[in-house]
This record gives C-alpha cells, sequence and structure tokens, in this order.
C-alpha cells in the first residue's frame, strides 16, 4: 500500500532497494519498460548503449526528506534516417528531463512560492524538510508563464500605490469570474487605451471618477458602458458637504448655556451664596466695576460667521499692502497653476505641502478654518472675588488661593499663580510686608480636602467640518440621540445647510434605490440653487456629475458595482507589503494573477 502512495502504478517504475538514513530515505528504483522510444523519429528501440542514475528529490514522509536513485537506460535509434544515434529514456509524470526535483515536489514549491513569496517560502519549506532557497522560489515564479484568461465582458478598473503619492499602477478584474485579468505598470488614459484594444469584448467598464480611466475607456472601447461607481459618488459628495461646512463654520459650535453661570450651578448653595455676597460687596466699594460682576446665563445665539470675517479682514489687509499668509500663498498658487506646473512642483517651490496646494488650486477664494472651541477656565467664575480682594490688599498669590478654595475653587495652584502674574503688570500692589517664608501650617491636607467633589467644567463640544458633512449625510434611523439634536441643530442654524441636507438625501436616494431617472431633475434643482448665489458647493459637485452624466446614471441604474475591485487591491496591497513593499513590477503581476488561477 505504502508503495502504491510513493510509486503510482501509472508512473511505470518499480522499487528495487530502499534505504533509511539519519536525515534521509533513499528509493532505488527502475523503469519496467523493455524498450525506450525515441524523441525525434518515435521509434521503439530495445538495444541498451549504457545506463546512469538521475537523483532527483521527492516530497518528504514523515519529517524525512526523500531522495530517488533512478536507472536511466540509454538506447541505441535503429533508425537510419534519424539524426540521433542514442537516446535516454524519460519519466514525464516522475521527473521532467534535466530537473532535480520530483515534478509533485516542484508543483508544491510553486503553489509555496506564490503563496508566500521568497523568503517566507524557503523558511516554511526547511521547517517541512525541503531544502530549497529563496532564490530558487523566485525562479519558480519568474519562469511560470501567466495563466490565461478569455477577455471579460464586465471589466472592473482601479488603481493602487506603488509608492504612495509619487507612483501608481491599474488593476483590472473580471467582474463576472471574480478575479484579476491584469495590472497595468501605470494609470495613464494611453495604457488603459491600448490594453482594451488589445483585448475586444469588453462590453461594461465598472470605474471611479478618475477622468483617465473615463478618456481611456472612450479612446480604447467606444462601444463599451461606462458605471461610476456608487461609493465614489457619495465620498464625493461627502467632501463637497466638508467644504460647505468650511464655510458654515459658525454652526459647528453646539449650542450651550454660559459656562461660567454652568459652574455656578455646579457649586453648594453656601458657596453661591458666598460668591455673590462678595460681587455685592464689591459692587457697593468700587461701583466702577461692573464688568467684573458675575454674568447670567444669556440666551443661545448663534455665533458670528466667522469666514465672512476673516474674508473682511483680509480685504481690509489687502487694501492696507500687506496681504497675509493665506492670501499670498492662495495668489502664487493660482498663477501658477494657470502656468501649467504640477502640484508637486508648485509644492517644491512655496514649501508647503501638495495637500495644500491642492485645497488652494480647487477652491475659488482664500480658504478658511473652523474656530476653536473656547477653553473654559475653572478661574473664570473667581476672578470678581481675586479683583476684589485685591483692592482690599489682599495681594499675596497662596492666600487668595486658599480664600477661593473654600468657596468652591477646583482648580490647581499653577492656574492661580498664572493668572496673578499677568494682574500684577496691570495692578501693581503695594510692596507687601514679610511675614514668613513658605505656605501656612496645614496647606496641603486643608487644599485636598477642598478639592475633593469639586464640579468639573467640560469644554464646549465642536464638531469638525467632515463630521457634520457625514452627519448630513447618515440615515436618519442610524442616528443616535446625540447625532440627532447636532444635525437638527445643524438644520435649523441656516436655511442654507438644510437645502442641502434635502438635496444630500435626495441623492443618497437616488443611489440606494437606482432612481437613475432622477438625476437630471436633482441637477436642474441644483442648479437654480447655484445661480441664487447658494449651495456653491453642491454647485461644483453637480458641475463634475454633468461632465460625466453618462457613466454617473448608468452607476445610479445598473447593479454593477466596484466593489470587487476595491478587495482586488486590498489582496494585492497584503501581497505587496509581505514583500517589504519593495516587489519588482513583474514578480508583483505574476503573484497577483496567479493567486487566483485555477
Amino acid at each position: 500500500m505504502l508503495e502504491e502512495i510513493v510509486l503510482p502504478p501509472n508512473w511505470g517504475v518499480e522499487l528495487d532497494r530502499c534505504e533509511l538514513g539519519e536525515s534521509e530515505l533513499k528509493l532505488q528504483v527502475h523503469l519496467s519498460n523493455l524498450q525506450g522510444w525515441c524523441p525525434t523519429c518515435n521509434q521503439a528501440s530495445g538495444r541498451v548503449h549504457s545506463r546512469y542514475i538521475r537523483k532527483p528529490a521527492d516530497l518528504p514522509i514523515a519529517g524525512q526528506a526523500v531522495l530517488f536513485r533512478l536507472t536511466i537506460r540509454r538506447f541505441f535509434c535503429d533508425n537510419s534516417d534519424c539524426q540521433r544515434r542514442t537516446f535516454a529514456e524519460q519519466v514525464p509524470l516522475l521527473v521532467e528531463r534535466k530537473a532535480r526535483r520530483t515534478v509533485r515536489q516542484h508543483q508544491y514549491l510553486k503553489a509555496q512560492a506564490f503563496a508566500l513569496g521568497g523568503n517566507p517560502g524557503s523558511r516554511l519549506a526547511h521547517k517541512m524538510g525541503l531544502k530549497v532557497s529563496r532564490a530558487t522560489l523566485l525562479r519558480i515564479i519568474d519562469k511560470t508563464p501567466l495563466p490565461q484568461r478569455p477577455t471579460p465582458r464586465i471589466l472592473g478598473v482601479d488603481d493602487w500605490a506603488k509608492r504612495k503619492g509619487v507612483e501608481y499602477g491599474s488593476i483590472l478584474v473580471d467582474l463576472e469570474r471574480h478575479c484579476p485579468i491584469d495590472l497595468l505598470a501605470d494609470r495613464k488614459a494611453e495604457t488603459f487605451a491600448k490594453w482594451l484594444e488589445a483585448h475586444p469584448g469588453v462590453e461594461i467598464i465598472s470605474r471611479d471618477r478618475a477622468s483617465a480611466y473615463a478618456d481611456g475607456a472612450r479612446r480604447g472601447a467606444p462601444e463599451a458602458i461606462q458605471v461610476a461607481d456608487r461609493w465614489h459618488l457619495l465620498k464625493n459628495l461627502g467632501d463637497h458637504l466638508k467644504v460647505l461646512f468650511e464655510r458654515k463654520s459658525a454652526c459647528l459650535l453646539a449650542p450651550q448655556a454660559n459656562p461660567v453661570s454652568q459652574e455656578v450651578a455646579n457649586l453648594s448653595e453656601t458657596a453661591q451664596k458666598e460668591v455673590a455676597q462678595s460681587l455685592h460687596e464689591l459692587e457697593e466699594a468700587q461701583p466702577g466695576l461692573e464688568q467684573h460682576s458675575l454674568p447670567i446665563a444669556p440666551p443661545v445665539q448663534a455665533e458670528p460667521d466667522i469666514p465672512a470675517q476673516n474674508d473682511r479682514l483680509e480685504e481690509e489687509v489687502e487694501e492696507v499692502g500687506s496681504p497675509s499668509r493665506k492670501s499670498y500663498l492662495f495668489q502664487h498658487i493660482k498663477a501658477l497653476t494657470k502656468e501649467g506646473l504640477s502640484l508637486r512642483t508648485i509644492a517644491r517651490e512655496l514649501r508647503v505641502s501638495r495637500q495644500t496646494v491642492r485645497k488652494y488650486a480647487q477652491a475659488e477664494k482664500v480658504p478658511t478654518y473652523s474656530p476653536r472651541a473656547r477653553q473654559v477656565s475653572k478661574l473664570d467664575l473667581y476672578k470678581p472675588y481675586i479683583a476684589l480682594r485685591w483692592q482690599q490688599g489682599v495681594c499675596k498669590g497662596i492666600d487668595l488661593f486658599l480664600e477661593i478654595k473654600e468657596r468652591g475653587y477646583s482648580g490647581s495652584w499653577a492656574l492661580v499663580g498664572q493668572y496673578l502674574a499677568k494682574y500684577r503688570l496691570e495692578n501693581p500692589p503695594p510692596k507687601p510686608t514679610k511675614i514668613g517664608r513658605g505656605r501656612p501650617p496645614g496647606w496641603g491636607k486643608a487644599a485636598k480636602q477642598m478639592t475633593s467633589g469639586a464640579a468639573k467644567i467640560k469644554p464646549r463640544p465642536m464638531l469638525s467640518a467632515r463630521e457634520a458633512g457625514w452627519l448630513m449625510m447618515k440615515a436618519s434611523d442610524k442616528l443616535t440621540e446625540k447625532e440627532q439634536q447636532r444635525l437638527s441643530y445643524l438644520r435649523t442654524f441656516d436655511e442654507e445647510v438644510e437645502a442641502a441636507y434635502q438635496l444630500s438625501q435626495q441623492f443618497i436616494k437616488m443611489v440606494e434605490e437606482r432612481q437613475g431617472q432622477k438625476l437630471e431633475e436633482w441637477l436642474a434643482v441644483v442648479g437654480q440653487a447655484v445661480k441664487q448665489e447658494q449651495l456653491v458647493e453642491l454647485g461644483s459637485f453637480a458641475k463634475g456629475i454633468r461632465q460625466d452624466f453618462a457613466a454617473v446614471k448608468a452607476g445610479l441604474t445598473l447593479e454593477i458595482s466596484n466593489g470587487q475591485t476595491e478587495g482586488q487591491v486590498n489582496r494585492l496591497k497584503t501581497l505587496k507589503r509581505a514583500m517589504y513593499g519593495k516587489a519588482k513590477f513583474a514578480l508583483l503581476r505574476a503573484r497577483v494573477l496567479h493567486s487566483d488561477a485555477a
């Protein structure tokens, strides 16, 4: 039974002797045929010229390496018309001509090489009893011909990064057979068009919004239907909503009561009475210090339009003749872009990042930034009391710190010291009489008791422009209670934001329900809003859709998705990272195409 497994009957090989050594198993075998056939004239011959031994390695058995000692006979060719005088018999099922490994070991190593690569495959092979180097595995990959697949009817195309931000390639996927077809060395329109011309028969091309693939598809397969990927459409919509909220940054601050009044509410009733009494004494002693009085929580009001203020400031500065840095970059980037310079060249010239150059080049005016959330200080509530005590002659920081601690202050001594250092410059105190050094006795224990249980103030929350954009796109049934409140505030803050929300939800519904017939109507509504100088960002999004209208409408109508292609890109990245990102294009292409070979 074991002999039939090690030496299958169809090989035509018989076992003579078996020798078990310390690290390997040697099998002495010979061919059972009485005659050989000349490979040139295919005539049988039984006249033996000589014999020699071949030693091909086989797959290991129970951790022991297996080595064949195969006796090969050389025959005379009796055909006088044949060019050969002698020939050696071959065993194609056991070992190929001039090979040092059996066919089944070669197939095993080939599968291991395509799955793991050079170094990992070599390490695993050594642990399994196969002595093979990484160079041998790479040669196996290089000598294996690429699989031949038929031209796909539905083709997916996407780009992948050889060097992120520097060099990119393209991957082509058969969306019906769920397998990669080819890898292209770049993502240029010319390369993609040449591939399509060499592989006629593609009927549908699924792609992202890149203009290079659209141009290449039109040139290489003009009759094919182009389908824009729906995920990229939603991604583009989210990017334009982000730009909208960068312009409407005032609505990103969450409505909240006055933080100082909130801190008063968190204090104990006794502490509130003491603060109120101190403020009353302050007003009676110095009627001109009303600005130090404790503010009462005002009604919540919308923040001012920060971008509009920035624009006015920039216009005023430019009139004076000293433009801001943002205005300077904006003007120069626009000028260099009109001259035809690339983003990389402009970034190198102005010493800024490519992302900044891209943002300024795509903007119609100087980009603005969202205001930061106001940092609330725990000392704000006690500043009027400190001013009162300062005018009463209590100017020693540690004394003031202990007094406000007794009244509920939960902050640190360092915060009080920093504030008094600036306050002392504007209100210089009289020279104090030196009483003693150090802090009062029992100060540490008393401070710890005062600190325990003190209320904490949280800063005013704020959304980023991207978070607000995706909040506008999220389905209403998937919103949490907090997100629903924030979305309601965004929609009621400004009529333009409400209109953007309605149009965004309509577009998302078209994507989800494949309502491509409503696209033209939706574009008309957006165009009407742009004419009224509203929703400029959605107008830019609609302009891009009109330029690629046929592909976008097909994407909103057909069931075809480019998700498979994105998945193949992820698999490609995994293989690339396993080769430390330094694999040659030919090696990476071979491994990707053989990964799904039947």
